[in-house]
């Protein structure tokens, strides 16, 4: 499994975690640095 999936398939997980354990989703913010380019480019 190639590096892109795996941060993809943890980011469902945790998405699912989310919502059992709080009842809420993940809510992702954008701040303009270099993590944020990289999860806006896995996004679209």
């Amino acid at each position: 499994m190639d590096l892109e999936q795996k941060a993809i398939d943890r980011i469902k997980i945790a998405s699912e975690m989310s919502l059992q354990h709080y009842g809420q989703p993940i809510v992702c913010a954008y701040s303009g640095g270099k993590d944020s380019d990289v999860t806006l480019d896995m996004t679209v």
